[in-house]
């Protein structure tokens, strides 16, 4: 990979890693948002779903179970590329761009005035909290760890999790 590319896709983490700092649900949110469309993008420059499909077919032709891609570092690219893609996706679901106080991608667009648009609110701050939690984890765990399996097996779950976020929001 490219030292540039490198570089940015770290800052990128560390931006991350300050977005989730944030006292302020709204700003921080779309922060986040911002941040993760772009490491989503620079992971689409670097391959990683090429990488995916080669592996998938590399596997597929030596006749191995879907369940031996845990350990390859292309399919925790890939969760993790589909985690990023699926956090962007949040916005559309929430009552506050329903209400029209955030936009497609988070960004505030106004005020809210109405119980109705501070409820809504609410429902933003909750899910910035999960994401919160969801990322603090995936980034202590990775700077904490040396343990490849215990690794890979923290991009599934942070998979669920985002998953899991995102069907509670859409029956509500």
């Amino acid at each position: 990979m490219d030292e540039t590319l490198n570089k940015n896709i770290k800052k990128l983490w560390e931006l991350i890693s300050e977005n989730l700092k944030s006292s302020n649900s709204m700003s921080g949110f779309y922060s986040l948002l911002n941040n993760t469309e772009k490491l989503s993008s620079y992971m689409e420059v670097c391959g990683i779903i090429n990488s995916s499909n080669l592996l998938f077919e590399r596997l597929k032709a030596k006749n191995k179970n879907i369940t031996e891609l845990v350990q390859e570092d292309d399919f925790q690219n890939t969760l993790l590329f589909l985690s990023l893609k699926a956090i962007n996706s949040i916005p559309l679901q929430l009552k506050s761009y329903k209400n029209g106080i955030i936009d497609d991608r988070g960004k505030p667009k106004r005020k809210p005035v109405s119980e109705e648009d501070f409820d809504s609110i609410k429902e933003l701050d909750g899910v910035f909290r999960n994401l919160k939690d969801i990322f603090h984890k995936k980034i202590n765990y990775i700077k904490n760890t040396d343990d490849e399996l215990n690794k890979h097996h923290f991009s599934i779950e942070m998979y669920n999790k985002i998953n899991k976020l995102k069907d509670n929001l859409g029956e509500s």
